[in-house]
């Protein structure tokens, strides 16, 4: 019976593939989970309302999602300000192939190394509007945001 277990985990990957949206594929997973402990089809709904309210009732949960939303919004307002565009005209003028861009993004990894997540909001829409001036594949952009998003020890 462990292998149940197993079951929302494989509906979010699977929806988030399907759909390339990563929130609503992690609701749809807690939907299932709901109605794997309960199959009444208002139990199970219900069920999954209170994973939801005790996920949310956790304060460090609501910290990091609350910091997270608040962080992705300043970098929005940079973006939308053009301080993003500003940065990667300035970069590409010293950058011109895909090594300088991975060498880039990985010195920004020093920036931001106490905490991984900063990284993936602030890189990520940095290297996304870079790799309209510098040809890189997005695998490869992934890739190395990825890898640098692991927390150094010191």
């Amino acid at each position: 019976m462990d292998f149940v277990s197993v079951i929302p985990f494989i509906v979010v990957i699977a929806a988030a593939i399907w759909t390339k949206q990563v929130i609503p594929s992690l609701l749809f997973g807690v939907v299932v989970a709901g109605y794997l402990v309960d199959p009444h089809w208002l139990n199970g709904m219900i069920k999954t309302l209170q994973f939801i309210m005790e996920g949310l009732s956790d304060e460090s949960n609501l910290k990091i999602i609350i910091f997270l939303y608040a962080f992705s919004a300043l970098i929005g307002l940079v973006r939308m300000s053009g301080g993003i565009k500003g940065f990667v005209k300035a970069a590409t003028e010293r950058i011109e192939n895909k090594r300088g861009a991975f060498i880039l993004t990985w010195i920004s990894s020093v920036g931001t190394f106490a905490a991984p997540s900063f990284r993936i909001v602030t890189i990520g829409p940095v290297m996304k509007a870079m790799r309209k001036k510098v040809p890189m594949a997005k695998q490869e952009l992934a890739f190395v945001i990825e890898t640098t998003a692991t927390p150094w020890s010191f």
